[in-house]
């Protein structure tokens, strides 16, 4: 399987003493929502919500981000309440930042279908932006990127799931979508580039949304896969920042957050505006020092988006408060008796977010949505999961 190949270790601004490559890790972004109509009114261009940490992007080896966002409507729309979509020119936010690589290994990439997913593909590669994690169909959605700097290779690669809480369309031998993340598959895939990379990165969309822990599940997939030669794990999905594990020799990020995520209108039994809330617009900026065999430094930064859907690293008590409670949920993912601890946080954290549901659609969304028969057959799936979560042993 060809890989995909960026080499500038002879670029001037690579040529550094050290054998080090710098690495910044973002989460998910979605760059339509409520910002372009804001960015029109205002005559905005498409930096503006990044102006303030732009310095931070500087001078950096590699910046990877999840996409999480068709920026085309070339296809048809896909049959569900929560349809995401970027302008094509909104790949300039990409630019401006310096990103040279995005996974497209999620549950949104494929909204407007495989027309919608193929021409990101094409506009990201017109920009010159590496892409991993989907693709036209599963050999090229499972195409390694490795990416030289320094002397170090560092490759990547992107895999999500299908299932009821996270909903990715899996790519087929014809057909376009993203790479689920089977364990004896992504093993197989890591003894495959082993060879040709100093270190694998492994991007996963998982977990479950605003849920501040992994599921045990998930820890242990993280755990295997690490024991399996990887070095860093990127998690995405939750909309929330979750805790980090630096494990053997490898870290584990279970979820960075949202990077930059406006509210967007849903619809679901009747349309109405999906409004993020505090702890969703916050997210980890991770930047990793890498040697030629592990992760050596690491440097967490907490970014916010304000109300003005603009980026700010968080200073003062605020971050003195984030870190500490970053710290806490960290702490909290290592301990022995997890599976208890995870089973008492399910099952408060269902009824929590199912409460919130109901007073964001009102009664008449709740009457729509009950009355609906997708709707029921999601509600089902959603229980069979969440019994499954809680009877994990």
């Amino acid at each position: 399987m060809m890989a995909t190949i960026e080499n500038a270790s002879s670029q001037a601004k690579n040529e550094r003493i050290d054998n080090n490559v710098n690495l910044i890790l973002t989460g998910d972004i979605m760059l339509g929502g409520e910002f372009p109509a804001l960015k029109d009114e205002r005559n905005l261009g498409w930096e503006y919500p990044f102006r303030k940490v732009k310095p931070l992007f500087e001078e950096t080896d590699i910046i990877f981000g999840n996409l999480e966002c068709p920026l085309s409507r070339d296809g048809p729309v896909a049959d569900k309440n929560c349809i995401l979509y970027a302008p094509p020119d909104s790949v300039s936010a990409l630019k401006y930042l310096n990103y040279n690589l995005v996974s497209l290994g999620n549950n949104h990439i494929n909204d407007y279908g495989e027309g919608g997913l193929i021409k990101t593909i094409e506009i990201l590669k017109n920009e010159e932006i590496l892409l991993f994690g989907a693709g036209r169909n599963l050999k090229e959605a499972n195409r390694e990127v490795i990416i030289e700097r320094n002397g170090l290779k560092i490759c990547f690669l992107g895999y999500t799931t299908s299932e009821e809480h996270v909903q990715s369309i899996i790519a087929g031998q014809n057909t376009a979508g993203c790479v689920p993340y089977d364990f004896s598959k992504i093993k197989y895939d890591i003894d495959r580039v082993r060879n040709k990379s100093d270190i694998i990165s492994i991007s996963l969309h998982w977990g479950f949304q605003n849920y501040l822990y992994p599921s045990p599940q998930q820890k242990e997939l993280a755990h295997k896969i690490i024991d399996a030669g990887a070095h860093i794990i990127i998690g995405h999905h939750p909309h929330v920042i979750q805790g980090f594990e630096r494990y053997k020799h490898g870290i584990i990020f279970y979820s960075l957050g949202n990077f930059f995520f406006p509210n967007f209108h849903k619809k679901s039994g009747i349309p109405y505006k999906f409004e993020w809330q505090e702890e969703n617009n916050k997210s980890i900026i991770a930047r990793c020092k890498i040697s030629k065999v592990k992760v050596e430094e690491i440097e967490i930064l907490v970014s916010f988006m304000n109300m003005d859907y603009q980026l700010e690293i968080l200073d003062g008590k605020d971050k003195e408060e984030a870190i500490l409670r970053l710290g806490k949920i960290s702490k909290d993912i290592s301990m022995d008796n997890y599976n208890n601890f995870w089973r008492t946080y399910n099952r408060k954290k269902t009824k929590e977010l199912l409460q919130k549901r109901m007073r964001q659609m009102g009664i008449k969304g709740c009457i729509r949505q009950a009355f609906s028969m997708r709707s029921i057959k999601h509600i089902v799936k959603l229980l069979i999961t969440h019994i499954k979560q809680n009877i994990y042993i």
